[in-house]
């Protein structure tokens, strides 16, 4: 709900233009995007990681200028971790917003982020989940940059100030909030050094995985 909230928002603003995405999106992020836009898909290196100069022509060439473009924050296969920041910097430069699914990073490495997102640095719209960090399933966020003000995808009361209708998952946003607030707190989005540990304890099994096996002859 929070992707489809990001894509309607912007996509109201410019009705019928592109939105730009790399096939290592998430299917939530991909299937959402074709859905209600026209997608022009970013090249991606070895590794995954959206390449700059791709996202250069892309901005340049898409006709009109594009609705949104997506840019996961680490993807949910494999483990990359895309140049967010020159992503959002190289968009902002043609005035379109950016999207990032921090689903797969949120939880399990510190984002570094201001927030609230302000009107410099930072994506537009950023969505995370809460199961993917603890927390129960059925509950998210779509963090929204400060000052701007997007359609809302659910209309009929003013919850949420006015940008998502209906009564909040109270139990939920609880849950949610106990299971961030066990990583360390939720002021820095998980930027705590319980997260870094965390993430160098794993990149260290990875990394023994990886040499156990690949020590095996013929591998």
């Amino acid at each position: 709900e929070a992707i489809h909230a990001a894509l309607w928002g912007a996509l109201w603003d410019r009705p019928g233009s592109a939105v730009l995405c790399a096939g290592v999106e998430h299917s939530a992020v991909r299937d959402a995007s074709a859905r209600l836009a026209p997608v022009v898909e970013l090249a991606v290196d070895r590794c995954g990681r959206i390449d700059p100069e791709a996202l250069d022509a892309a901005l340049a060439h898409s006709g009109r200028q594009p609705a949104l473009v997506q840019c996961q924050w680490a993807n949910h296969e494999v483990g990359t971790s895309q140049p967010v920041a020159a992503v959002v910097d190289r968009s902002h430069r043609d005035r379109v917003p950016v999207h990032v699914d921090a689903a797969a990073a949120f939880g399990q490495v510190p984002l570094e982020l201001p927030m609230p997102l302000d009107d410099v640095e930072g994506p537009d719209f950023l969505s995370v989940s809460a199961h993917k960090m603890g927390g129960p399933p059925g509950i998210g966020a779509l963090v929204v940059r400060r000052n701007l003000r997007v359609e809302p995808l659910l209309v009929g009361g003013q919850q949420e100030r006015g940008r998502r209708a209906g009564a909040e998952n109270v139990c939920g946003i609880v849950g949610f909030g106990a299971a961030a607030a066990a990583l360390g707190g939720t002021a820095a989005l998980g930027g705590t050094a319980a997260l870094a540990d965390e993430a160098a304890r794993a990149r260290a099994l990875t990394t023994r995985l990886a040499d156990e096996v690949l020590a095996v002859p013929g591998t």
